[in-house]
């Protein structure tokens, strides 16, 4: 059977976002495009809008951190148990992002409204919230259905309808109909959008809409824009039940994402080797279980930073991207033995700033 020619590479998927297009994109758990989120950073697009469906996380956070965004409009930037997106929490308190405040039932409701071609959708639950004094586009009126003399007042949301809908999906068929199974929200998104960039596990073999049983799952070919067979195409994050979310990964992530100069590290515009590189030394930390060792030392950089400009310990740190080396001699006594684990993170603080940057840089790990 011939394949429809809505499959292609990845690039080409990617090549109608264009500088300040808008994009929804689902939820950390409902099919994050995560390939195709490095790809569109490699592309160079600016000045995009970013909605989630109704948050996100990692995806975001990366494409914050690589400057392509400039508006989001979600109800949090989560990565769950590994926290706050960092990248957003910088942007944020830096003012160099514009938030559009919302909730998850403001966001689907609103994108009900774009699915249903109307203009607006009428929301009562945030009647009272300190939200409307953020979101002057958000209009109080009395229900006109109420009762003669009766005070009810609802908020009416304007439609959000996206440029493109961005996701991760397991299936799609040779006609180009996708499976998304039970994420009912994947629907309203491309259906709101009216333009969907799909990235998939894997090829159905048969027409999704005339299987009884995969039909109800399934998005017509008719919203879809594109489509790009990727294997493991949500990792780091997982996929249904197909793989979990790279817990050693996310946690190396947010490690080196904590500043901006840890981010160019974890993000850099290099060759391809160097990525390679750089993303199995991360796998490589998380596994080993280092990554509290690594905020440790990133802290007494800083600390270093701030008391002797120019010390040996930050030339020989920042040496560490290239070939491997210690900063201590094998030879030399450290001045603190201290067992790197979260509760001993302090100890080890207090003893570099109470013993001096020499000290620091010859606090060790057993």
């Amino acid at each position: 059977m011939t394949r429809t020619t809505l499959f292609q590479d990845l690039d080409a998927l990617l090549e109608p976002i264009g500088d300040g297009a808008s994009i929804v994109v689902p939820t950390e758990t409902n099919g994050v495009a995560m390939a195709a989120t490095r790809a569109l950073i490699r592309k160079g697009v600016k000045d995009l809008t970013l909605v989630g469906g109704p948050t996100s996380g990692l995806q975001v956070d990366l494409l914050i951190g690589a400057g392509v965004v400039s508006t989001i409009e979600c109800a949090a930037v989560s990565l769950g148990e590994f926290g706050i997106g960092p990248r957003f929490r910088a942007a944020a308190e830096a003012g160099r992002l514009t938030i559009r405040e919302t909730t998850c039932p403001a966001v689907h409701a609103a994108l009900q409204a774009g699915e249903k071609g109307n203009p607006f959708m009428p929301l009562r639950g945030i009647v009272g919230s300190d939200l409307l004094e953020r979101r002057p586009d958000w209009r109080v009126i009395d229900n006109p259905f109420a009762s003669e003399g009766t005070h009810d007042p609802i908020v009416l949301l304007p439609a959000i309808t996206p440029d493109f809908a961005l996701f991760h999906a397991a299936l799609a068929d040779v006609h180009g109909n996708v499976w998304v199974g039970r994420r009912r929200e994947i629907m309203t998104m491309a259906h709101a959008a009216g333009r969907a960039l799909v990235t998939v596990e894997g090829i159905y073999d048969g027409d999704l809409l005339a299987d009884e049983t995969m039909a109800p799952g399934t998005l017509p070919a008719l919203y879809v824009e594109g489509l790009s067979v990727q294997e493991k195409g949500s990792w780091p994050l997982g996929f249904a039940d197909a793989y979990p979310t790279d817990a050693p990964h996310m946690r190396a992530y947010v490690a080196a994402a904590k500043s901006e100069e840890g981010f160019a590290r974890y993000y850099p515009g290099n060759p391809p080797e160097a990525r390679e590189r750089l993303e199995y030394e991360m796998r490589v930390i998380g596994e080993m279980g280092f990554v509290t060792y690594f905020l440790i030392t990133w802290d007494l950089i800083a600390h270093a930073r701030r008391v002797a400009e120019g010390s040996l310990i930050i030339d020989n740190l920042r040496g560490a991207a290239g070939a491997p080396r210690r900063v201590r001699r094998p030879h030399q006594a450290a001045d603190a033995v201290v067992e790197l684990g979260p509760r001993g993170r302090r100890q080890v603080l207090h003893q570099s700033r109470g013993s001096g940057v020499a000290a620091a840089a010859r606090v060790v790990s057993p």
